[in-house]
């Protein structure tokens, strides 16, 4: 059986000394693994791409916070006193250092000496010296943002400049926290996406895992298919097709069977033909050379076991298994008595199985068929209904003509036949009797429609058996006096 929707296929490799074990991915995987790995690489970027720009919008603004204190104080407007200076630290958080002209330290708020660091004022005096009125901002010194303007009012000569800076100390904690909380956030809608994916996958590719059990037992022989799958249409439609497709493979494998079984018989009513041709011709030689021999009276029931020998001869002469096309010769015959010759040959047999056998002709037409196939059908028929009435009984033979058609039908007094029984042993060879091929029906069916005609199956209403018909046309039909 096909494995779980979660589950991958073992097979084994073999080839001389080495055994190679690979596992075959499941639909489940082979949708869900690409899904995944684009999430995890979608979500890695989005969380990287917010980290930077969080970071980054964070350090604008601090920007912005120097560069706008600095121009405040650097304008000219305020004297620059050490008080302002760190009144202006304590409102706005940020560390200020007033420089002279020489990048000597005037003022400074920096309680920890940030600004004293020897990186620092270097930099800075360095900048400051060799262009002391530009200004510089966006810097970033030991781990603090630096915004330093001159300041205004004053000759270059005695140019002093206000350095603003803060610590990114903050800027790193806040950005932490929210990439913290960003990436939760993108954790759990990673495993809603995940989960949610892992449903979609699973509804496509548990109906194909059923497909696939489906198509198995198929395989495996299973004909009686009738399995509802559960998903979209398309697939609830092609499980129903599986299914019809296994009613149609059995159907098939059924009719291979039959044909099968009709070439076995061909061959082998070919070989019994073969068998009896020569002794039967003997036996008509001799039968003929007695018939001259022989009294008028006897010579006549010599000609009529001549003729049964002819009839013989010609079913040998002929394949007898379904399938091959009949030939059949039409001539007027009439119906009455084509039966009543057939009649006569078997009475004395039945009436020695303890069957009443009771004729009623009804149809004086003389009708274009091939007699000794109508009798031949005739003859099956009769044998059938003797095999049903293994302990005696009664069988009836009545003809008919109503015009279109000639009827011959033969009823017993038997079981019956059932009535989901009666297509099949007219079509396929079906037979309970120990030496039996099943063959008598399936010709006497064959007969019928090489006359254009019909076998009929239905219940005797007379005798409560099985009662089968032969129906001929007898368009051409001429009645005799």
């Amino acid at each position: 059986m096909w494995p779980p929707a979660d589950q991958g296929v073992g097979f084994v490799y073999r080839k001389g000394f080495f055994d190679v074990t690979a596992r075959v991915r499941t639909l489940q995987e082979r949708i869900s693994r690409p899904f995944m790995l684009l999430l995890f690489l979608a979500m890695t970027s989005a969380w990287l791409a917010a980290v930077l720009i969080l970071r980054s919008a964070l350090i604008d603004t601090l920007d912005r916070r120097l560069e706008y204190s600095v121009s405040v104080l650097a304008s000219g407007t305020l004297p620059l006193t050490p008080e302002l200076l760190r009144r202006a630290s304590l409102v706005t958080g940020l560390d200020f250092l007033l420089l002279g002209p020489s990048g000597q330290t005037i003022s400074s708020t920096d309680s920890d000496e940030n600004f004293a660091s020897r990186r620092l004022a270097d930099d800075a005096i360095s900048r400051i010296r060799s262009n002391p009125a530009a200004a510089f901002s966006g810097e970033t010194i030991a781990g603090r943002r630096l915004v330093s303007k001159p300041v205004a009012g004053l000759a270059v000569p005695e140019q002093r400049h206000l350095v603003a800076s803060a610590s990114l100390d903050d800027v790193r904690e806040s950005v932490r926290k929210a990439a913290l909380w960003f990436a939760l956030t993108l954790l759990g809608a990673g495993l809603m996406f995940y989960l949610v994916g892992k449903r979609v996958s699973t509804a496509i590719s548990r109906p194909i895992g059923k497909l696939g059990n489906l198509a198995e037992r198929i395989s495996s022989g299973e004909r009686n298919i009738d399995q509802q799958l559960d998903g979209p249409a398309e697939l609830q439609r092609l499980g129903s097709l599986m299914s019809s497709m296994a009613v149609r493979i059995d159907d098939y494998e059924a009719e291979m069977m039959r044909q099968n079984r009709y070439k076995t018989l061909g061959e082998m009513a070919a070989r019994v033909a073969h068998e009896i041709r020569n002794p039967l011709t003997a036996i008509k030689m001799q039968l003929q050379l007695l018939q001259e021999s022989v009294e008028p009276p006897v010579r006549e029931s010599l000609q009529r076991v001549l003729n049964e020998a002819t009839r013989l001869e010609l079913i040998t002469a002929n394949t007898l298994s379904p399938g091959n096309d009949l030939t059949i010769q039409k001539k007027p015959a009439v119906l009455d008595d084509v039966a009543a010759e057939v009649i006569e040959l078997l009475e004395p047999q039945l009436r020695h199985q303890h069957i009443r056998l009771r004729f009623e002709p009804g149809c004086a037409l003389s009708v274009a068929l091939d007699a000794d196939r109508a009798k031949q059908a005739l003859l099956n028929l009769l044998v059938n209904a003797a095999d049903e009435l293994a302990q005696g009984g009664e069988v009836r033979v009545g003809t008919h003509c109503d015009g279109n058609a000639a009827t011959i039908c033969v009823e017993d007094n038997g079981r019956g036949v059932a009535v989901d029984k009666r297509r099949e042993i007219l079509e396929n060879p079906t037979s309970n009797k120990k030496f039996g091929l099943g063959l008598g029906l399936v010709v006497a069916r064959q007969i019928a429609e090489a006359h254009r005609g019909r076998l009929l199956v239905m219940d005797s209403e007379l005798l409560g058996g099985a009662k089968f018909c032969l129906e001929f046309p007898c368009d051409d039909a001429i009645e005799t006096e």
